[in-house]
């Protein structure tokens, strides 16, 4: 491995690691919702993120570089701390985890949509135009159970 990254090595493993969290907290958030129709949705769409995690490990392999992983410390932090704001912060706390979660999917549509401004080679610029697609039906499908939930969900009901 090269150590340094082109412009596309250093693109794609910002956009795996990213992803990679979304990822461990869809499948989280597929725990903490205990809707059973919600949490399927959820789970669908951490299968739909991880065809993406899978797909960039292989386009940064062909670019010659090896996949980074997130920090498995700073994940469990973050887990805790959005269930904590969740059960603390509000009457609806599922609902207020969804947000938390549109709002994580909100900020990555923007990185990679951002990343698409770049120069990037057209394998990689076709990799994330599909991501950002995903992305944005993701939010949608966020958007909607969310709003499900905030009107079905009891004020006060902890997980």
């Amino acid at each position: 491995m090269n150590l340094l990254r082109t412009h596309d090595q250093a693109t794609l493993q910002d956009t795996l690691i990213a992803c990679k969290e979304s990822l461990i907290h869809l499948r989280d958030a597929t725990e903490f919702i205990t809707r059973k129709d919600i949490s399927s949705r959820l789970d669908t769409l951490a299968g739909r993120r991880q065809i993406f995690v899978d797909r960039l490990t292989t386009a940064l392999r062909q670019l010659g570089d090896l996949p980074a992983d997130t920090d498995p410390d700073k994940e469990t932090v973050e887990k805790a701390l959005n269930r904590l704001h969740a059960a603390a912060t509000t009457e609806q706390p599922q609902a207020d985890f969804l947000r938390q979660r549109m709002l994580s999917e909100e900020k990555l549509l923007h990185t990679v949509n951002q990343h698409l401004q770049t120069g990037l080679n057209e394998l990689s610029h076709q990799l994330l135009t599909m991501l950002s697609d995903e992305l944005r039906h993701s939010l949608a499908t966020l958007k909607s159970m969310h709003q499900d939930l905030a009107n079905s969900e009891p004020a006060g009901h902890a997980h």
